[in-house]
């Protein structure tokens, strides 16, 4: 045996080095390739469809506690209020965007029932004390905007607004891409 000890030349490491560089620029060349090489590229953020749950319960939530929030459900920057409006649970369907400008979210509605509900309760001290003044004037069952006040139906008139579609099933979907297209 040897007294001295191998070691790995410098020229082995560079050749491995290569190798590897290479070995990526190989795969990421057929993985363009593969898709299409050069087409336009589109990019989608969480699903474009928003799979809610049985119409029929979420009607009879809807009607005893209001409207029911969802704070994203494309895993982005999107949060919605769900509304129904009637008594039959395949019709009167809205679902909309929970800021009158979706760019800013600071500004953001809030549902106002008859009693503080458990969104008020989260909301910020400037969303309860403008739930308190829609209250105290009589305007309930409606949304406020909590930065200026102003009022918007259960229907969401007047906010960016959602498809809603109800299967045979009774399974509630909401298109949130297209809400956002516009």
């Amino acid at each position: 045996m040897s007294p001295v000890e191998k070691r790995t030349s410098g020229a082995t490491i560079r050749a491995v080095l290569t190798m590897v560089i290479a070995l990526a620029a190989t795969i990421g060349l057929a993985a363009y390739l593969l898709s299409g090489g050069g087409g336009q590229v589109d990019i989608k953020l969480g699903d474009e469809r928003f799979e809610v749950g049985n119409a029929e319960s979420y009607a009879e939530d809807i009607s005893e506690d209001g409207p029911v929030f969802f704070p994203d459900p494309a895993n982005g920057n999107l949060g919605l209020w769900l509304s129904h409006i009637g008594d039959d649970p395949e019709t009167g369907w809205h679902a909309f965007d929970f800021r009158p400008d979706r760019f800013d979210n600071e500004c953001t509605v809030l549902w106002v029932a008859n009693e503080p509900s458990p969104y008020e309760d989260a909301s910020s001290d400037d969303g309860k004390g403008r739930a308190e003044e829609a209250r105290a004037a009589g305007n309930t069952n409606q949304f406020v905007d909590i930065c200026n006040g102003d009022l918007y139906p259960a229907t969401g008139e007047g906010l960016q607004q959602f498809p809603v579609d109800v299967s045979e099933d009774l399974d509630i979907t909401v298109d949130i891409r297209a809400g956002l297209e516009e």
